[in-house]
């Protein structure tokens, strides 16, 4: 688990560290450095905030220092930062911890989180809402025109291109056929207009509505190319005139 130090706002420009870099002769950047280092050895040590056991040769490999100059900053920190091998004011600098870091860290994680999923959930609400009833208006819709439509519509084609609706097989199927259709974007006129196109060139009559099925698929397709054709046409004679009362 990763240790922590606390630094105070003021410690890179606290005025001891001028009298001490002074009293050393070693550069001030050197003094807050070895400073630094020995909050971190503080902070592991059995009795927080000791630094009796601070090598020397080790400090100074550390921050690239001679030995000689690490000791004239620690004979020079005596009495003012050290005092009887410990750290001055550490307890007022690093007061013990209430609570376990991480436990408070998953907290806080888990408020954040539970605060998000809220302020999604309320601002969705109304877009939810509103979904819900669109879906609701449009089940709604669609389900009186299948009770009252489909079947009527089905049997006025049927007869309109001379067949019996039982010669297209089961009532339901052909519905359902009809259906999907409309649901596509077909209309009436289009599927009486195809399935009567579509007989004339047929070598036998058909028993099926399923057999129309390719045919309408065509016409659709046909539809939808000649509006996005229509669409491309009328968008760029709009930008010919508005590009003219421009000029």
């Amino acid at each position: 688990m990763t240790s922590w130090v606390r630094l105070w706002l003021d410690m890179p420009t606290d005025p001891k560290w001028r009298v001490i870099a002074r009293k050393s002769g070693q550069p001030l950047p050197c003094v807050i450095a070895l400073f630094t280092l020995m909050l971190t050895e503080g902070a592991k040590a059995a009795k927080p905030g000791t630094v009796a056991g601070l090598s020397v040769e080790d400090a100074a490999a550390a921050l690239d220092m001679d030995e000689d100059a690490v000791s004239s900053i620690i004979a020079a920190m005596d009495g003012r930062v050290i005092l009887d091998g410990r750290l001055t004011g550490w307890e007022k600098r690093q007061p013990k911890r209430e609570d376990d870091s991480s436990q408070r860290v998953k907290k806080h994680r888990a408020e954040k989180r539970d605060a998000s999923k809220r302020d999604v959930t309320q601002c969705n609400a109304p877009e939810a809402e509103a979904e819900a009833d669109t879906e609701a208006a449009s089940a709604a819709s669609a389900g009186a025109r299948d009770e009252r439509d489909i079947p009527t519509i089905a049997d006025r084609i049927a007869k309109t291109t001379g067949f019996v609706l039982e010669d297209w097989g089961k009532a339901t199927e052909a519905q359902a056929l009809v259906r999907g259709w409309m649901d596509a974007g077909a209309d009436e006129a289009m599927i009486v207009e195809t399935i009567t196109a579509r007989l004339a060139t047929a070598r036998q009559r058909p028993r099926r509505l399923s057999y129309f099925r390719e045919a309408i698929t065509d016409a659709l397709s046909d539809r939808k190319n000649a509006q996005t054709q229509v669409a491309t046409e009328t968008g760029a004679l709009i930008d010919r005139v508005l590009g003219r009362s421009a000029a």
